[in-house]
């Protein structure tokens, strides 16, 4: 290979001029930036402090107040991103304040404005930590039946441990590589605007009644009663104080800048595009009571809308949900940028054990050390709350002055400095930056002396707005410690580069990875990024899966023979699962091609019926996942359907029940979502996956364990274990052993997917390893919870004969939604639980479908590369920014999407697409384990994972599986056979496989070889290595 010149980044360049190396990873865009700068804002922050604000001057002063305080806040905005764009540094602020205060002032200004920043971001990160911490109260205390239902409101213990906990999280998630931390804040944004759009459209929509444009614009009303204040002015600042509160973090954007590309324009303008976001969003809660114990304001509006509305909370439970998003994702950005500061004023040893503090994680590149530091004094700023009501204030306080208050150095060195002396960057005012930074410096030093104001009268010891004596007390200290000692010895920031040998890198020299090397003695070129690591493909393995994927199976499973004959034949069909999983993982580690199966086939029959087998395999394959991807868009829609309908009144209240059409829509809007996120590289998929997982473990543990408990009463051991019982009456079939076999149909369908790593290896390090540890990884973590799962279900049945009524809550056309219905209904006489558990179930199909969209694409990209497909050319072309196959993700969308229109018509299209899937998908693993069990053993290279002599035995089990799966599920489900009720699985499959193999006989057989190699094996090895500059 050529070596490839990598120029050095504009930011890196600029921070090389001012005496620093590049020690954290630069790999973040302006939308991965803007994403964590607006987490740090969020939409929802001022959430806690409305209804004071409210209480203050009436709601004409807090709206107006935002449009006031969004004016000046431009004027901040844009003075610090002047700054920025010339100094693209990690510490930002007090970076600046030493430079533009020049060598005389430079230390004392650098050494106030750091502290000023510490002492902000720290607190911050309390100020979310209790916010996420009381939406999260009021979401338990709302969904176990609000304060006057004896629904369960946290004490002060169970209020700080969800406050330390969340604090916990934010650390962990902080210790993974910032790329991560990224993808979760871009999540976070849209999380935000679109759930904030919900909020803000839905709440006035749902609202029985609301108040009138002159009362929100124009009342204007002072409650001396309530908060001892009748002074106007002082009332009027106390209600601007939310304003004041939510309208800043901007600066996120300035402590990310050594790990932005070009930091030197992406940070401006992503400072200045987060205010531009938050600023367009007005508060919208106006009212008050008591089912939420008076504790939060906006809790209460929400719950009286949806209440008011459907006679449930169940609405104001999901909002409250959104609204706990965004505090977390939030919390999650603040940390990120406190830890960043840590870090900066670490490298110049500005507070004790620097050393420690300043440590880089060689691995992830992630300052791990101080996010440690930065989440255990922000859990020790909450152990207060045991004792003090004034907690929440005095944070919130404190945080605004530290963080608002270090903005005011640099700004106020602008204001004062030489122009001649500031080296302008890409954003310049010129002429225009004197007027600005003097507003911006005005209005900081307002906002600062506001929030050290008392905020209710009389004065007591329980309502005293402490931030005067905390701040006061910490910045004595650190002034007296700058007098004493630190003013001899503290010159500003460190410079840790030679500015002579600033731009010499280092050559790094790639080590071939052993996959590729394999790939290459196959006859393959790698061209799609191999960076996937073994947990990493696990994630996607797993997800294609799924715990939850045989929900919409389970009904009609339990229904053909009984409870006993579900849960064990799970059993059974995991032991078989196994041989089959063990002999695909030998063969994924000598052939690790994202071709897998079909490449397989061809390498193992030889050169004779290599080619006809490698035909049928790619052919199989194709056709089971693509209609794989219908299967899980039509179980997402129908989750989302019950979603909906219980959540606004269920079957019987009056809830809305999708029809046909609008379900159609659905399951078309879930595919092209799948399709969308596809086109991003892959590492973005495997990010969400590794949510996926992490989604399906946490989620199936909360299913399993509280299903149970939640129900009133529980099916007896006895009953779930031994209970066998047919139903010939409404199944039509009276055979037992016919019965057996259709009900545990439910395990067949669920237990495959793990070839899923196979279709990946040519993206994942080490494929020739981590392939066969995750096939089988998935199988066993799958096995285990797949089985809980659908005892958790049987254990929890009230009542088994009105699951199936079309009359009950979900019009019987899902029996677990029906189950979980019950279950929360019986408990506590609401459904929110219920929605909740459901939308777990959602969520885990949401990543199922992403996965085998990723799987389906990387496979009609393989078999395009062997020009197996009509019209190969244009599905294996590769996008060459993302490394994607873009067109073959949208040839599998568009073909998904044409499965679903006969959903207008027929009901039985779910068993069809089904039914097609697991004999393709299931079908294609027959073809290279037969041709493995056959083949001479002299002529299998085995990598290293090789059965040796067990190899036929696994094999021969494996195979006479799966050729009795394929077969049960060409069976009709029900009789007598009618048009509405049969099984069109084998005549799609049979037109479909009779089509290719017409194909095959007039025509491909004189020109498919198999699949085509695309690299010359002799040179295969001769690579140059990759140097990196």
């Amino acid at each position: 290979m050529d070596q490839q010149v990598l120029e050095v980044d504009s930011g890196e360049k600029r921070l090389n001029e001012l005496g620093y190396k590049q020690e954290l990873r630069r790999e973040m865009t302006l939308f991965k930036t803007l994403a964590i700068t607006f987490s740090c804002m969020s939409v929802f922050t001022g959430t806690p402090l409305y209804g004071q604000s409210l209480s203050y001057a009436g709601p004409a002063t807090l709206i107006w107040g935002w449009v006031v305080v969004t004016f000046f806040t431009w004027f901040v905005g844009i003075a610090m991103a002047e700054i920025c764009s010339s100094f693209p540094t990690t510490g930002s602020l007090y970076f600046w304040a030493a430079h533009l205060a020049g060598p005389k002032w430079g230390p004392f200004a650098s050494w106030c404005c750091a502290w000023l920043e510490v002492i902000g971001l720290i607190s911050a990160i309390g100020a979310q930590a209790f916010s996420g911490s009381q939406t999260l109260q009021m979401i338990i205390l709302i969904a176990t039946g609000n304060n006057k239902g004896g629904g369960y409101f946290a004490s002060k213990g169970v209020f700080l441990c969800m406050y330390l906990g969340l604090i916990i999280i934010w650390g962990v998630l902080n210790t993974f590589a910032l790329q991560v931390i990224a993808i979760l804040n871009i999540i976070s944004i849209w999380w935000q605007v679109l759930g904030g759009v919900v909020v803000i459209i839905m709440l006035p929509l749902v609202a029985t009644s609301a108040q009138t444009a002159s009362y929100v614009f124009t009342h204007f009303e002072t409650s001396p009663e309530a908060t001892g204040i009748s002074s106007i002015p002082y009332a009027v600042i106390l209600s601007v104080l939310l304003s004041n509160y939510c309208l800043y973090g901007y600066d996120a954007a300035a402590h990310l800048t050594e790990e932005t590309k070009g930091a030197d324009r992406t940070g401006p303008i992503a400072i200045l595009s987060s205010i531009g976001i938050v600023s367009l969003d007005l508060d919208y809660l106006y009212s008050a009571d008591n089912e939420t114990a008076g504790v939060s304001v906006p809790a209460q509006i929400i719950y009286d809308a949806f209440h008011g509305r459907y006679q449930n909370s169940t609405g104001a439970v999901v909002f409250l949900c959104i609204i706990w998003g965004s505090f977390f994702f939030c919390g999650l950005s603040v940390v990120t940028s406190a830890a960043r500061v840590v870090y900066a004023i670490s490298r110049d040893k500005c507070i004790p054990f620097s050393p420690i503090w300043r440590k880089v994680n060689q691995r992830d590149k992630v300052p791990t050390n101080a996010v440690w530091l930065c989440a255990t004094i922000g859990m020790l700023l909450g152990l207060p709350i045991l004792k003090l009501e004034a907690v929440f204030t005095a944070i919130v306080s404190v945080s605004t002055i530290g963080w608002v208050g270090g903005y005011a150095v640099p700004i106020f060195a602008r204001l004062v400095m030489a122009e001649e002396n500031f080296k302008p960057g890409p954003f310049y005012l010129g002429r225009a930056s004197r007027p600005v930074c003097f507003v911006a410096f005005i209005w900081i030093c307002y906002t600062c002396s506001v929030f050290l104001l008392p905020v209710t009268y009389p004065l007591k010891w329980k309502n005293f707005n402490y931030a005067p004596v905390a701040v006061g007390v910490a910045l004595a200290l650190v002034m007296f410690w700058w007098a004493v000692d630190a003013r001899k010895w503290f010159k500003g920031p460190v410079r840790n580069i030679d500015e002579q040998n600033g731009n010499k890198m280092t050559q790094h020299v790639m080590e071939m990875d052993s996959g590729e090397k394999r790939l290459n003695e196959l006859g393959y070129k790698q061209e799609l990024r191999r960076e996937m690591t073994l947990f990493k493909t696990l994630a996607i393995t797993f997800s294609c899966m799924s715990v939850f994927t045989g929900t919409p199976l389970y009904g009609q499973s339990l229904h053909y023979a009984g409870p006993a004959t579900l849960i064990w034949g799970w059993l059974v069909v995991t032991f078989f699962t196994w041989f089959v999983g063990i002999a695909m993982a030998e063969i994924c580690s000598s052939f690790p091609t994202t071709g897998s199966l079909y490449f397989w086939a061809a390498h193992l029959a030889g050169p004779r019926w290599g080619p006809f087998a490698s035909w049928c395999c790619a052919w199989l394959e194709i056709i089971g996942l693509t209609t794989a991807i219908g299967a899980q868009a039509y179980s997402a829609t129908q989750a989302f359907q019950m979603f909906i309908l219980i959540a606004t009144g269920t079957n019987k209240g009056g809830g809305y029940f999708a029809s046909r059409s609008v379900f159609v829509c659905m399951y078309m809007g879930i595919t092209l979502i799948w399709a969308v996120l596809n086109t991003f590289a892959l590492q973005f998929i495997a990010l969400l996956n590794i949510i996926s997982i992490l989604w399906q473990v946490i989620g199936g543990l909360l299913v399993i364990i509280m299903l149970p408990l939640v129900a009133q009463s529980t099916q007896t051991a006895s009953s779930v274990f031994t209970h066998f019982e047919t139903s010939p009456e409404s199944t039509g079939i009276s055979s037992v052993p016919y019965a057996v076999v259709l009900s545990v149909l439910l395990s067949n369908y669920c237990l495959y997917g793990y070839d899923a790593a196979a279709h990946l290896t040519e993206e994942t390090k080490g494929a020739d390893k981590t392939g066969p540890i995750a096939i089988l990884s998935s199988i066993g973590i799958i096995s285990v919870f797949g089985w809980a799962y659908y005892l958790a279900l049987t254990f929890s049945i009230q009542d088994l004969d009105y699951l199936y009524s079309a009359d009950n809550e979900t019009a019987g056309v899902l029996v677990p939604a029906q189950i979980i219905y019950d279950a929360f209904h019986g408990r506590y006489h609401n459904s929110t639980g219920a929605v909740i558990f459901l939308f777990i179930i959602w969520g885990s199909f949401f990543f199922c479908g992403l996965s085998v969209t990723t799987t389906a694409a990387r496979v009609v990209y393989a078999v395009s590369r062997d020009r197996c497909l009509p019209f190969s050319s244009v599905w294996r072309k590769v996008n060459p920014k993302n490394k994607v196959p873009t067109n073959a993700v949208w040839l599998c969308a568009a073909i998904t999407m044409l499965l679903g229109l006969p959903i207008l018509k027929m009901d039985v299209v779910f068993i069809a697409i089904l039914s097609v899937s697991t004999i393709g998908w299931v079908g294609g693993y027959a073809v290279p384990i037969f041709a493995r069990l056959v083949m001479a053993e002299e002529d299998f290279k085995p990598g290293p994972f090789y059965l040796g002599r067990a190899r036929r035995p696994v094999c021969l089990v494996a195979f006479l599986w799966i050729c009795y799966t394929c077969s049960v599920f060409l069976l009709p489900t029900s009789y007598p056979i009618r048009w509405k009720t049969f099984n069109y699985a084998p005549v799609a499959l049979g037109v479909v496989l009779t089509l290719v193999m017409l194909w095959w006989a007039v025509d491909a057989r004189n020109w498919y070889k198999g699949p085509v190699r695309n690299i010359d094996v002799q040179n295969g090895n001769n690579q140059n290595p990759q140097i990196h500059h």
